[in-house]
C-alpha cells in the first residue's frame, strides 16, 4: 500500500518522497493485513490531498452476479475508508 503525501510540504518537497511516519506506515501495515469477505471488492482509490500531509483511501464495493449470463454485475453496495495523518497533530481532530 502506498500511501500519499501532499507535495511541497516539507522534507521531500525536491521531489525526493520520504518516508511515511512510524505512526503512519503501522497503521497502513495493518490495513494490509485485513482480508474481506468473498464478495466484497477492496481497492485502492485516489486519497485527499489537501486534508492531512499524508493520506491512504480504500474504496470497498459489494456487487451480485447478473441474473442472466453475460449480465453485468449489479452493484449494492460501496463505501470509502480514508486515512489521514499530520504528524504536526490537528485541532480538530483533538491530535
Amino acid at each position: 500500500m502506498d500511501p500519499q503525501r501532499r507535495p511541497g510540504r516539507g522534507p521531500g518537497a525536491d521531489g525526493e518522497r520520504p518516508p511515511p511516519p512510524a505512526e503512519f506506515q503501522a497503521a497502513l501495515d495493518a490495513l494490509a493485513t485485513v482480508r474481506a469477505r468473498s464478495e466484497i471488492v477492496l481497492e485502492h482509490i485516489p486519497a485527499p490531498q489537501r486534508l492531512a500531509p499524508w493520506s491512504h483511501a480504500i474504496g470497498a464495493r459489494v456487487a451480485e452476479p447478473g441474473e442472466l449470463a453475460g449480465e453485468d454485475d449489479v452493484e449494492i453496495a460501496s463505501g470509502r475508508f480514508i486515512v489521514l495523518h499530520d504528524p504536526a497533530g490537528h485541532e480538530a481532530w483533538d491530535g
